[in-house]
């Protein structure tokens, strides 16, 4: 059963294990949706933890054997890019411990690849850009 997806999370695993050393703890699905049997999978190849939930007040909880670490929409790539800091720190600070921020890696490249979006979209998209990682400093430190 999910035959497909059990061989793509164990090659992804194995993908990251290569490149540092060490098999990965946690999982976020993409787009924020797991198919079906993706946490029966998830703990058979060894992950701890998911967090693949989006939940305006995220509470840490056990999903079977896993631990599921739930990212509040407030505190992701977009916000960090486009909301002042002061913001950011009191929605950091209203959340349960620890607030969980879901940003890219591409955010933190000044110029990275494009693709077509809507007019809008890439203005989002595009807004911000090479300040990510001070901001992200900021409010952690």
């Amino acid at each position: 059963r999910f035959a497909a997806a059990r061989i793509d999370h164990h090659h992804a695993s194995a993908a990251i294990a290569d490149a540092c050393g060490r098999m990965p703890l946690g999982f976020r699905a993409p787009e924020w949706s797991h198919t079906a049997g993706a946490l029966e999978i998830l703990a058979e190849e060894g992950f701890e933890f998911d967090s693949s939930v989006l939940s305006m007040w995220p509470r840490r909880h056990r999903r079977g054997p896993l631990l599921e670490i739930p990212v509040s929409p407030l505190l992701n790539g977009t916000s960090m890019r486009l909301l002042p800091v002061p913001l950011l720190r009191r929605i950091a600070g209203k959340l349960p411990p620890p607030a969980v921020v879901a940003i890219h890696p591409w955010e933190f490249d000044p110029d990275p690849p494009r693709g077509r979006l809507p007019l809008f979209r890439g203005f989002v998209h595009d807004l911000g850009l090479g300040r990510s990682e001070a901001r992200l400093r900021e409010l952690v430190c």
